[in-house]
């Protein structure tokens, strides 16, 4: 793949394998075209989604979506596709400071970085504030609703949570109800994400450090069909392909790429990093001895019994009514929104403790909450001495509680049980043997 133009700009991304910057476009785009074409991920005339951050990987992945579309619905060009692409930006600045014009770039940057997209019909920019998915009626438009209560109402959201972890797990939790309620409001079938190896490598890891590896394989597929037929399902072409190499790319194609906030993750009360911090920069520490860990670990992850919803893209593309979650009898935490586990369930009576002094809507809820939520991010289970206080924890379930319900989710007495534990360890042993 080493091209002889001496002109060509070098790059090495791969170990011993360096390459010019067409070689390096030509492979990423390769990798993520087959994975769409071959999966039927964008079918002629659907309106797609693209979760923009305005990092490398979510303009390359705008650069290359843009390059598939085809603008001729009767006669599409060759090797392209008719379809409306939307571009969605979560704003969450006011998450991480009070001071909002002091904590990133705002929508206005964003929409200038992809502006010169939006020129095509068919292709527009929408940036919606994360405390919409706490307002009645938030919208997929770029007019903030009620901007001041919003915020506030956010900020003490994430304030009732202490620890650093559980606060970006919820930040992370709230972003993706906000997608999908941005998605299916603007009738999207398809959610593209532009996430690669390196960060699903650290996903997993940070997952399976907080107690939810029952769910890590779902996290790390090509198609997560999980929400429902209701909402759209998530897809992720470049995850082959590594942080450095969507990094170095999108440089060498001089894409805009708006200047990030320093502090990415949120800090607890204490000011500790959280665990997700911490998994990335192993990751990142790893691949700089190893670049070849990201797709071991990746390899490791496509060895393990996937979930039939994420599995639905591998027979003639994802099909919006079978396949779902809610569908095959999957149980998603209303928190985390990851599929629960033999162990999640309830104690042997078939009642939380915690829920009996909570409102309905708040312990229903909890009984539908992973075991890793319970005490990670509600802090219960932990002893007297870390008893959190029962309004907080009541307020917490409540939004999501209201969320789960808006967005369609079932109650767990309508689901089956999940698997029992013996299938579970013979479903191991079969891996291991």
């Amino acid at each position: 793949m080493l091209r002889s133009d001496s002109q060509a700009r070098m790059v090495v991304v791969r170990q011993h394998e360096p390459l010019c910057s067409p070689c390096l476009h030509d492979s990423i785009s390769a990798k993520a075209r087959s994975a769409i074409r071959s999966h039927a991920l964008i079918r002629p005339g659907d309106t797609v989604v693209l979760a923009y951050s305005g990092g490398h990987a979510s303009a390359l992945l705008l650069h290359l979506l843009a390059a598939m579309r085809s603008l001729n619905l009767k006669h599409p060009e060759k090797r392209k596709v008719p379809f409306t692409l939307h571009v969605v930006h979560i704003d969450e600045r006011a998450a991480h400071s009070e001071n909002v014009e002091e904590s990133g770039p705002g929508p206005s940057a964003h929409a200038a970085a992809v502006g010169g997209y939006c020129t095509d019909a068919g292709v527009a920019f929408h940036a919606v504030p994360l405390h919409a998915v706490l307002l009645d009626g938030g919208s997929h438009s770029g007019t903030e609703p009620n901007t001041a209560a919003g915020a506030g109402r956010l900020r003490a959201l994430l304030d009732s949570v202490a620890d650093a972890t559980a606060r970006d797990d919820t930040l992370r939790a709230l972003r993706t109800r906000l997608l999908l309620r941005t998605a299916r409001a603007l009738g999207a079938r398809s959610l593209a994400l532009g996430c690669s190896s390196t960060r699903l490598a650290a996903h997993a890891l940070a997952e399976a450090c907080k107690g939810r590896g029952h769910g890590v394989a779902a996290g790390a597929r090509l198609v997560d069909a999980r929400h429902g037929p209701a909402l759209p399902f998530f897809f992720r072409p470049f995850r082959d392909t590594s942080t450095r190499e969507l990094a170095a790319c999108a440089h060498l194609l001089a894409l805009p790429v708006p200047a990030r906030a320093p502090q990415r993750y949120l800090a607890g009360r204490r000011g500790a990093r959280s665990i997700n911090l911490l998994a990335e920069d192993f990751a990142l520490a790893l691949l700089a001895a190893n670049p070849s860990a990201a797709s071991n670990v990746m390899s490791v992850l496509d060895r393990l019994q996937a979930f039939d919803w994420s599995e639905a893209g591998r027979a003639g593309g994802v099909d919006t009514q079978t396949g779902r979650a809610q569908d095959r009898g999957t149980t998603l935490c209303p928190l985390c929104l990851n599929p629960r586990g033999p162990r999640d369930g309830p104690g042997r009576d078939g009642a939380v403790p915690e829920a009996s002094r909570l409102p309905v809507p708040a312990a229903e809820a909890l009984a539908r909450t992973c075991a890793a939520c319970r005490v990670g991010v509600l802090g219960l289970g932990l002893g007297r001495n870390h008893d959190p206080d029962e309004g907080t924890t009541a307020a917490l379930l409540g939004a999501f509680a209201a969320l789960a319900a808006e967005q369609g989710e079932e109650p767990l007495a309508d689901r089956p049980a999940p698997v029992p534990r013996e299938r579970m360890r013979a479903a191991i042993a079969d891996c291991l043997l």
